[in-house]
């Protein structure tokens, strides 16, 4: 069964019909009926001295709201039905504001004014503008993070013009539920804030990654609107690795070469495994102590595979010999030689014999 709004929906017009003797009292007159009442609904009894076969003259042709109302001897009609949510005139165009009552005016002696109202239906259930919504939010988010909210998500032809309200509700009795909340703290039933309500953990399990459920949007009526809502958890790098075991044994025979500087494996095989399954992070091998006899390194890992390699099995004590080095530096002619002194001043006579004496000069080679 259509329940109705509260509000009141109406349109104005003026019509005439000529109804004689048939008028209502004098005064004016009250009639409603509902927007989505079928054509043929009695809109006004009319009554009055004269027998039923008195004349009425059929409610003029007027443009906006004439077409919705016919009139006999009996009273006035529906001709059409109402659409509030889209009205529109007898000429065809959109009516931008039916705001106002429809006024009649009956041809009556007194010219008895007829106000009829048309009352607006809740007709339609709302609807989520999109069929599913699909978020990622990381594990490490605290309850309380706020995911999207829906308000203005939601539509309804009953409520073209105005936003109502809704209470949003996640529908299913599942892990969901409780990982997940529109009321968060008790509060916002009508915000449409979906949150986050306990810590997420994306290495829990598969269970833990991903979440489906249906979220509701309920009107004051009692209808209903859902929609599909997809979470993905995201990895975040807040765990440790792990070995497989406790305890890895290698051993190796001294004196026997043909085990040094080659790979070793443990027993059973070293391997650790990140804990972060979303992220898997490349695991690196170091030895925290133990690998060091007597100030040397016996025993070395490799960082990427967890293979070990053996030094000096059999004396790990370090061995020593010595040997004297003469170290020779040759010379090399890269300097210009040197005059001494820079200048000198002496006098011959012009007349000097050749190989006469004058002075004499030093020069050194720097190499």
């Amino acid at each position: 069964m259509a329940r109705l709004t509260l509000l009141t929906a109406c349109l104005i017009a003026s019509f005439i019909a000529s109804v004689r003797s048939q008028c209502p009292a004098t005064g004016p007159a009250k009639a409603g009926v509902l927007e989505n009442s079928p054509v043929g609904t009695l809109v006004l009894n009319l009554t009055g001295p004269n027998p039923p076969s008195d004349p009425v003259s059929t409610i003029s042709s007027d443009l906006t709201y004439g077409c919705y109302f016919h009139s006999n001897t009996s009273g006035i009609y529906m001709a059409k039905v109402f659409d509030l949510e889209f009205p529109t005139s007898c000429s065809g165009g959109n009516i931008s504001n039916p705001g106002l009552p429809i006024v009649t005016t009956l041809n009556c002696e007194s010219f008895t004014s007829l106000v009829i109202s048309i009352t607006k239906v809740d007709e339609f259930d709302p609807y989520f503008i999109k069929p599913y919504y699909s978020f990622t939010v990381a594990e490490s988010d605290p309850a309380g993070t706020a995911i999207y909210t829906f308000k203005g998500q939601v539509a309804d032809r009953d409520h073209s013009s105005t936003e109502p309200s809704y209470s949003f509700a996640i529908l299913n009795e599942s892990i969901a539920a409780n990982m997940f909340t529109t009321t968060y703290n008790g509060g916002g039933f009508t915000a449409g804030v979906l949150r986050i309500q306990q810590a997420l953990d994306f290495d829990a399990g598969p269970s833990h990654r991903d979440y489906t459920f249906n979220l509701s949007a309920t009107d004051n009526f009692g209808k209903v609107a859902t929609t599909t809502i997809y979470i993905n958890v995201s990895d975040v790098d807040d765990l440790s690795p792990r070995f497989s075991q406790d305890i890895y044994r290698l051993s190796f025979v001294e004196n026997e070469t043909s085990q040094l500087n080659v790979s070793l494996k443990t027993v059973p095989e070293l391997y650790a495994t990140d804990m972060d399954i979303g992220i898997n992070q490349t695991i690196g091998y170091t030895i925290q102590s133990g690998s060091v006899l007597g100030g040397e390194t016996f025993l070395a890992i490799n960082s990427s595979t967890g293979q070990f390699l053996a030094y000096q099995t059999d004396k790990p004590e370090t061995r020593i010999a010595l040997a004297t080095v003469i170290v020779t530096v040759q010379d090399k002619n890269d300097n210009d030689p040197v005059v001494s002194p820079d200048s000198v001043t002496t006098s011959i006579a012009e007349n000097s014999a050749v190989g006469t004496y004058v002075t004499r000069l030093a020069v050194q080679d720097r190499d």
